[in-house]
């Protein structure tokens, strides 16, 4: 769906958020240190950016502050995932031009859902200023909705190589076998869910 960079210093944090993205179909990069975002953003270019606060060298704030006056970054959408969930925390990161505010721990499939937003604000902000008068909204908006199915289809082409397993062609009960099969993509973010979880718990612990 998108392309989303996480910048946590905390590894349980980014492990888990990047099971998270993946498993919903996003592409991830993962930083520890704010200071490297701005090179990361004009190497490689991201969709969304998902920020703590509380990092050492130089805190979320300061990073989002820059992010804000570097015109490579200026457009892409910044959504905050802080433990610190005072009202002053939040207004000061929408103030400083952060898209959304995720409190830790979050609640389950909330961080999905927000960057979901985040990248459809971003994709209808792209449509509004590309579109000439008198013409239909440009094209990019669709693009999102082809992707989702991209991952799952560009994984499954390994399998494949169950059809000549069922080489007999007359037992077609082998074409329903592989539908299922579509579906496995599903079960594997299932299987992951528990260590995600554990890893909330943790944090709320730490938070508590």
């Amino acid at each position: 769906m998108g392309r989303v960079l996480v910048v946590d210093d905390d590894t349980d944090v980014r492990a888990a958020l990047v099971m998270l993205l993946e498993a919903d179909g996003h592409s991830v990069v993962e930083l520890d240190d704010g200071l490297k975002v701005l090179d990361m953003i004009s190497d490689r270019g991201v969709d969304v950016i998902l920020l703590d606060i509380s990092m050492p060298h130089v805190d979320g704030f300061e990073v989002l502050s820059m992010l804000m006056l570097d015109p490579s970054s200026a457009g892409v959408p910044v959504v905050v995932i802080s433990a610190r969930g005072r009202p002053s925390d939040k207004a000061q990161a929408m103030a400083l031009g952060a898209s959304d505010y995720v409190n830790k721990p979050w609640g389950d499939g909330e961080v999905e859902f927000r960057v979901r937003m985040a990248l459809g604000r971003s994709e209808r902000k792209w449509a509004e200023e590309n579109k000439k008068p008198g013409e239909n909204p440009p094209v990019r908006p669709a693009a999102p909705q082809p992707q989702p199915s991209a991952p799952i289809s560009s994984s499954r082409p390994a399998r494949p190589v169950q059809p000549p397993a069922p080489a007999p062609q007359a037992v077609s009960p082998a074409a329903p076998h592989t539908a299922p099969a579509a579906h496995k993509p599903a079960s594997r973010p299932l299987r992951r869910r528990p260590r995600v979880r554990r890893i909330v718990r943790r944090i709320r612990r730490r938070a508590a």
